[in-house]
């Protein structure tokens, strides 16, 4: 039986016990209207349970039928991944914004290159609650990984400059966190500019001391 039809069954259950309920309250039978009572409780928390499943599934359908779109990181997006960060001091594991991935204009994740305690780079990602699937973080790994090789040679070994700026980086944000908390106008640290071009005029040989 499909999920309609027992929706109708239902629903005429439901009528049915409460026509007995007032038809049990006008012949004072009181087993009457307090079994039927019961019984349209039961089957209006079906019902409600029953339409709360289905609307769960429509927007799980319509979340994973939605567009999604994998980009390079703006400095106009970093309110935004800070907040899926958690919005708390940044430390090392916040790591250096590559990638993104926005779901209806909404950034629901991002790619950054970390260091482990050998000083080697990592790709990792971070999503919203509910966002994470395989396949999403695979392909923003895929695009974090591009953006990183467009950064650094493929046989570089020395990372220095790039940990050295993202030091540089992290200490940035924190100092922007604190001026937008301390001001109640509105100041916008954050502009519409590539982040990956400011990390490349950043890691310029010549600027290695």
């Amino acid at each position: 039986m499909s999920m309609k039809n027992i929706r109708y069954l239902r629903a005429f259950g439901l009528v049915a016990n409460a026509v007995y309920v007032a038809y049990g309250i006008l012949i004072d039978a009181p087993p009457v209207y307090i079994g039927c009572d019961i019984a349209v409780g039961l089957h209006t928390y079906r019902t409600i349970e029953t339409m709360n499943k289905k609307n769960k599934k429509m927007e799980k359908q319509d979340r994973t039928n939605a567009p999604t779109k994998i980009r390079n990181v703006y400095l106009s997006d970093l309110h935004k991944i800070l907040l899926i960060y958690g919005n708390k001091p940044l430390t090392s594991d916040f790591g250096l914004p590559l990638a993104l991935i926005e779901d209806n204009n909404e950034i629901i994740g991002y790619a950054f290159v970390a260091f482990n305690s050998f000083h080697k780079p990592e790709i990792k990602t971070l999503f919203q609650p509910g966002f994470e699937a395989e396949e999403t973080k695979q392909l923003l790994t895929e695009h974090a990984n591009n953006v990183f090789s467009s950064i650094c040679a493929p046989d570089e070994n020395d990372f220095t400059r790039l940990e050295k700026y993202r030091e540089y980086f992290m200490d940035w944000l924190n100092l922007s966190n604190e001026q937008t908390n301390k001001t109640t106008t509105s100041y916008k640290p954050f502009t519409e500019k590539p982040l990956l071009k400011i990390t490349k005029l950043s890691l310029r040989p010549q600027d290695q001391h």
